[in-house]
């Protein structure tokens, strides 16, 4: 986590606005600590083909918003 959240930092600093660090930052923040949190979450209370089934939605739900953001 500390690897891929310093990766997102240094990768932010050479965009050329703070909207766009902004909503880099937030995509890395989802992707990084809230997605597995809520996998696992998942993990615990569905089975695994359901799990597999339920994880694409959430990507997609994610990338669409930050596409609104962006």
């Amino acid at each position: 986590l500390n690897a891929a959240m310093f990766a997102s930092i240094c990768l932010a600093s050479r965009l050329s606005s703070a909207t766009h660090v902004f909503v880099f930052l937030s995509t890395a923040v989802v992707l990084f600590v809230l997605l597995p949190l809520l996998r696992d979450q998942l993990w615990s209370r569905l089975a695994h083909a359901t799990l597999i089934t339920a994880t694409v939605p959430l990507i997609l739900a994610t990338v669409a918003a930050v596409a609104l953001l962006a």
